[in-house]
């Protein structure tokens, strides 16, 4: 069960980071909303992703 929960924290991190820019973009509807996850998902970077993976307890080859 430790394994699923160290997971799941990597992907909390993502998803902060992507709420975090809805928030900075304020979009509020659908026409504004859709291009801003695209923009959001888009801030995710391989080193972010990388570093989410290690500060949760994985190795990386």
């Amino acid at each position: 069960m430790l394994r699923m929960q160290i997971g799941i924290n990597s992907i909390e991190h993502a998803w902060s980071k992507v709420k975090a820019h809805l928030r900075k973009a304020k979009a509020r509807t659908r026409d504004t909303l859709i291009p801003a996850i695209a923009e959001a998902l888009d801030t995710i970077k391989p080193k972010n992703i990388e570093s989410w993976i290690r500060h949760c307890g994985y190795g990386l080859q």
